[in-house]
């Protein structure tokens, strides 16, 4: 059972067991839609209303071509940093044969593998890391700029794959302002002390944590929490 195909069925299940009613989404990290990406078959299914932010001019293009055919989605040119502006990014080229690598592009290279060598990552893989990553210019609004500008007020479930930026967005985001009811991000790349920090601000906010299980085994990648009603 894939990862995300196990989170597809715990989201769900979660959604049901809860008796949510989800309408309204927003994604973090939306990449090119399709690529690793266990979101889009929800989104589509349940004609969730989902702004999608992804802010490597490449990616969001393909991005908006993925959601041409769907209103309720807004693609969203930004990534969400303590500040708004201009900000360099360290862009990761799609590599053939190797689809996940288009997905490493960071503004933290000390967070994932563009800068940390894994047992995973092919030789072939690394030397692309190595010679391809380039700086490229992005934009990036806040937290609070990015809800203003799109006149976001309720939001039912925030998904983040930001490889390394999640606790810079969080520690942003009041979750029972916005009335959260589920929130998905990546974990494993954040150091001991804000994993710490992660847990407490969502143990702060009234949610509860539940594991991921994937092939029988606790996935220490993702976390997945939510607000018991």
């Amino acid at each position: 059972m894939s990862k995300y195909w196990s989170k597809q069925r715990l989201i769900s299940n979660l959604i049901s067991s809860q008796n949510y009613t989800i309408n309204n989404v927003v994604q973090i990290g939306g990449n090119d839609g399709l690529q690793d990406d266990f979101l889009r078959e929800l989104i589509i299914q349940n004609e969730w209303n989902t702004h999608i932010l992804e802010p490597v001019d490449m990616y969001f293009e393909s991005l908006k071509e993925t959601y041409s055919d769907y209103p309720y989605v807004i693609c969203c040119p930004y990534a969400i940093l303590e500040s708004s502006g201009k900000k360099q990014i360290n862009f990761v080229p799609p590599l053939e044969n190797h689809a996940w690598v288009q997905g490493c592009s960071t503004f933290y290279p000390k967070k994932n593998c563009v800068g940390v060598e894994y047992s995973f990552v092919t030789e072939e893989v690394q030397k692309h890391l190595q010679n391809k990553t380039e700086l490229c210019v992005v934009e990036s609004l806040t937290w609070g700029d990015f809800v203003e500008n799109y006149n976001i007020e309720n939001i039912d479930m925030i998904v983040m794959d930001t490889e390394g930026c999640e606790w810079e967005i969080l520690q942003q985001i009041s979750l029972s302002q916005h009335d959260v009811k589920i929130i998905i991000l990546e974990y494993h790349n954040h150091s001991e002390s804000e994993q710490k920090k992660i847990l407490k601000k969502l143990e702060n906010e009234g949610m509860k944590i539940i594991p991921i299980i994937t092939d029988g085994e606790k996935s220490e990648h993702d976390l997945i929490a939510y607000r018991s009603e």
